[in-house]
């Protein structure tokens, strides 16, 4: 019998979970910055390429 190895979408990347949020290291123009200060430049850079719905 056949038996294939299972197929995997190499393009599928793992989920990223609260923990792994609370160990990442947030950079800005390659200027190390806290997370607060990180997560507002990402979010302001999705919003520039209109990836995010502005609720305001």
């Amino acid at each position: 019998m056949f038996n294939p190895e299972p197929w995997t979408d190499e393009d599928d990347a793992p989920e990223l979970t609260a923990e792994d949020l609370k160990r990442s290291i947030w950079s800005v123009d390659g200027k190390v910055v806290p997370e607060a200060e990180g997560r507002a430049a990402f979010a302001k850079k999705l919003k520039e390429l209109d990836c995010l719905k502005d609720d305001s």
